[in-house]
């Protein structure tokens, strides 16, 4: 498993293997005690050298350079982050999520992604979608899909999703990246050369591992610099 040093590395992990992790809400008896609550603690944890080391299913994984923290939200069943840019300089609205879910059983990824693309289909006009990859990743069933919205049927703009959905053996994880565009011509490109290989090798990078298993090595922690 590659693995890159880094000043910091933001982490999703199960609160059972990892202590930093705040206990999820418990579901009550009222249906209204599983609504989604904003919470204060972000989803992703930053770990560095100076903390105990993660342990068990871990997401490896950090927002693109100088991204910040827009939302984050839990439920009994998910944990949530989102983060976006300061700016973009063609003022398009873009976004990246991290979410674990923990509702069994855990789904297919590449099913769920199919999902995810016919739902999206059904609200664009000559919409498109690309299988980038779908296999194993570090042991685990993965699947990448891109999908082009070049206009939505009730909305004045268009839309690019790259979405990554990884089955742990305790949770799913799915990252999802999104630009928001104006409607795009027949033969517009949503994404530069540029920033399709920007995002392809930033989803390829994040990766699930646990520290218990062999099958799904986790990469030294203790090499991850301390942060300047």
């Amino acid at each position: 498993m590659s693995w890159r040093a880094a000043s910091r590395t933001m982490l999703i992990a199960l609160c059972a293997g990892l202590s930093a992790c705040s206990e999820p809400p418990t579901a009550g008896g009222d249906a209204a005690d599983a609504e989604a609550e904003t919470v204060d603690q972000p989803t992703l944890l930053e770990y560095t050298p100076a903390d105990e080391p993660p342990t068990g299913e871990v997401l490896i994984a950090e927002p693109p350079e100088g991204w910040l923290e827009t939302g984050a939200m839990q439920t009994p069943a998910m944990r949530m982050a989102e983060y976006g840019p300061r700016d973009r300089e063609d003022g398009n609205l873009e976004r990246i999520t991290f979410e674990s879910q923990t509702g069994q059983p855990l789904p297919d990824p590449i099913l769920f992604v199919l999902a995810v693309s016919r739902d999206l289909a059904v609200r664009c006009k000559e919409f498109q979608d690309i299988n980038i990859s779908s296999g194993l990743e570090n042991g685990y069933p993965t699947s990448v899909r891109l999908m082009i919205c070049p206009e939505f049927k009730d909305a004045p703009n268009g839309q690019v999703v790259m979405a990554k959905a990884i089955q742990g053996n305790e949770q799913f994880y799915v990252i999802t990246r999104r630009l928001r565009t104006p409607p795009l011509p027949e033969t517009g490109q949503p994404l530069t050369a540029q920033e399709m290989a920007e995002w392809t090798t930033h989803l390829r990078g994040i990766e699930l591992c646990d520290t218990r298993e062999a099958s799904h090595p986790c990469p030294d922690f203790s090499l991850a610099e301390d942060p300047a």
